[in-house]
């Protein structure tokens, strides 16, 4: 069953639900802006501020990380608190906020991590 669509910024938000006894839970979320679709993966603290470690995303051609991660941080408000201090990766590569997107890319956030 899908929730009713929310619209954002010229796109529409759709979140797939699945049916637990009498709630509904968000499996995954398509923002759908343009004509290409990459996948997001999120880690540590952006997993958990977010309840998911995927999402996939549709975006105009051509978009860059910076378009595509101001473009997740409308629709995930909490994101916003890591733009400082967050890196990018694409198909596994660091890269700058200026790197355009190809369809089908995979884009990591990496936010900072300690630890010994």
């Amino acid at each position: 069953m899908a929730a009713q669509p929310t619209r954002q910024k010229g796109g529409t938000v759709r979140y797939l639900l699945t049916q637990h006894s009498t709630f509904y839970t968000p499996l995954a979320v398509m923002y759908t802006l343009g004509e290409m679709q990459v996948r997001v993966r999120l880690f540590a603290g952006l997993a958990e501020a977010l309840g998911r470690r995927e999402v996939e995303m549709e975006v105009p051609q051509g978009a860059t990380l910076a378009q595509l991660y101001r473009e997740l941080c409308a629709a995930f408000p909490p994101l916003a608190a890591y733009a400082e201090r967050l890196l990018f990766a694409v198909n596994a590569d660091y890269a700058p906020p200026d790197r355009h997107l190809k369809e089908g890319d995979e884009v990591a956030l990496i936010p900072p991590v300690s630890g010994g």
